[in-house]
């Protein structure tokens, strides 16, 4: 049952995606929930995520034609990926109508989400979830090689990106609010971690606070899948040197060392650093 009293819109662009953020988000839709009347709006959604949503008796805002997130060279030289989002928006009747309905606005960063605050009267409160800085725009290690190489990439691709970098810092100061983000007084944006929180000052010149994402150790089973077990016999078990401890209680090591990552294997997040780190 949602909530009753205050009307919050909660807001990301791009969930079919379904990565950490996403998932974040759906976390903690129903405590929001059981606060606040919520409704909840988004350019694309898988069909699994409306009906968890609506299992929570949130109102699912979501255009027919859903929004196509699109890559490539010429996207990122004409800005093609936040034009087509800013039009998404635009025409989406809807959620005009549900930013008029509520009284505040949580919205999650991600791709499409920074051409949705230009649509929000500046009286209206509003909390921006700051992830990241996009990839490859006022970072050069998303353009390297694996070994680090290519040096001469970043200096013509920040070149060509100029248009789109410019859309994108111009985001945090949507049209005719002239003053930026975290000057005003019912706008306020927390990052999502404390990098996060550095890059949002060095590329914007914003102090915003950390709001971490929220870990459900339900979500986690202590007892090893299959599928798991299986890929850990596969890698081999050191036979010599196990603990007392450990053959008491059933647990095992493999035969040499071994690195583990949580999502996708990536530069910009500085796994390929930590491997170089570690050996």
């Amino acid at each position: 049952m949602a909530g009753e009293g205050v009307r919050l819109l909660v807001v990301k662009a791009a969930m079919t995606v379904y990565g950490g953020a996403a998932r974040d988000l759906l976390r903690n839709l129903p405590a929001l929930a059981e606060v606040f009347e919520v409704r909840f709006a988004c350019l694309n959604l898988r069909d699994s995520q409306r009906t968890l949503i609506e299992s929570m008796g949130i109102e699912v805002l979501c255009p027919e034609q859903q929004w196509q997130i699109r890559g490539g060279l010429l996207n990122e030289i004409n800005a093609g990926q936040e034009r087509s989002a800013e039009a998404a928006w635009r025409t989406f009747s809807a959620v005009h109508e549900a930013i008029v309905w509520a009284d505040a606005v949580h919205l999650t960063g991600g791709n499409g989400s920074m051409e949705f605050p230009q649509f929000v009267p500046a009286e209206k409160p509003l909390h921006l979830h700051f992830l990241e800085s996009k990839p490859g725009i006022h970072d050069d290690v998303s353009h390297l090689k694996p070994n680090g190489s290519g040096g001469w990439k970043p200096r013509l691709l920040h070149l060509l990106q100029g248009k789109q970098r410019r859309r994108i810092e111009a985001s945090f100061q949507p049209f005719g609010f002239p003053k930026p983000f975290g000057t005003k007084s019912k706008w306020e944006v927390s990052a999502n971690s404390a990098f996060s929180a550095s890059n949002l000052k060095r590329i914007y010149g914003i102090d915003g606070g950390v709001l971490y994402p929220s870990v459900d150790l339900s979500e986690f089973p202590r007892e090893a899948s299959s599928g798991e077990a299986a890929a850990f016999d596969s890698a081999g078990r050191e036979e010599e040197g196990v603990s007392q401890y450990a053959a008491e209680h059933g647990e095992f090591y493999l035969a040499g060392s071994y690195a583990f990552t949580i999502g996708r294997i990536s530069r910009f997040k500085g796994s390929h650093e930590t491997i170089d780190h570690l050996t």
